[in-house]
């Protein structure tokens, strides 16, 4: 996988003991007990990309997302492969360390949402304002699409902050009913 332009390839596989990373000819091996915490997040805004972010005691912070970036603006869906392997991983790490964390959820795309929701949403009030009180005279197509597109945004808003609650979750059954 490779998440973003400036960061290099990578290969993860799920040994007996051990999650291996391979890149830029070095293999890593991250025992699968180092690993403290699973966070899965959603994307949202329509889009089906996800990521998860584990921490571990030795190794630091490592993100994986679910679409492989190709080049500029061109991201490969590999989610065929990447929920199959976050279930596994989840598992492994589960039966390793007991003491292991289980969240779902982010903060950070609660906020950005809630920002587009009330900025659209505001829009939306104020375009209908105008439609309502101010009649049909004078209410150009542009305005009905200002109202279309802004109830959509906020509709879109609403769904991922929904979607990224923050919760724990059972690392024997994963959820994806979000993704």
């Amino acid at each position: 996988m490779r998440r973003h332009t400036f960061c290099g390839e990578r290969t993860l596989s799920l040994d007996d003991n051990a999650l291996s990373i391979s890149g830029d000819g070095e293999t890593h091996l991250i025992s699968y007990q180092d690993i403290q915490s699973i966070k899965v997040a959603y994307h949202g805004f329509g889009s089906s990309r996800s990521e998860f972010l584990f921490a571990t005691k030795h190794h630091g912070k490592h993100k994986v997302t679910s679409h492989h970036y190709v080049s500029l603006g061109l991201f490969e869906d590999r989610s065929s492969t990447f929920y199959p392997f976050l279930s596994a991983l989840c598992e492994r790490v589960a039966r390793a360390n007991p003491s292991a964390r289980f969240k779902e959820g982010s903060v950070l795309y609660i906020v950005i949402a809630l920002t587009v929701f009330l900025l659209t949403a505001g829009v939306t009030g104020v375009l209908l304002y105008q439609v309502i009180f101010f009649g049909s005279e004078g209410t150009d197509i542009s305005i009905l699409f200002g109202i279309l597109g802004s109830a959509t945004a906020a509709y879109l808003s609403a769904k991922t902050i929904v979607t990224n609650r923050v919760r724990s979750f059972d690392p024997m059954n994963v959820p994806f009913e979000a993704m």
